[in-house]
């Protein structure tokens, strides 16, 4: 499991900035990782599920954006 604690603002206009979190999992079934390896090369996708979440992530229209998340380092294909 992974806690991803985010700045966030809302649709609606509001200045301020609220913090949010959400915790999820990570999914790596067979089946894809057997899909990755033999047809679909992408080493940034990550598979995850949400486990849980903070109130102003409950919406119909809240995203995670991959972009944002820091990780050790790129991979080779996107250095």
């Amino acid at each position: 499991q992974h806690l991803v604690v985010f700045p966030m603002y809302t649709q609606n206009g509001n200045p301020d900035r609220n913090f949010e979190a959400v915790v999820l999992r990570m999914v790596w079934p067979d089946w894809l990782a057997d899909l990755e390896r033999t047809r679909y090369d992408n080493p940034m996708f990550c598979g995850i599920t949400f486990e849980d979440f903070t109130s102003g992530y409950d919406t119909n229209s809240a995203v995670l954006f991959p972009e944002t998340i820091a990780v050790r380092e790129a991979p080779e294909r996107f250095t």
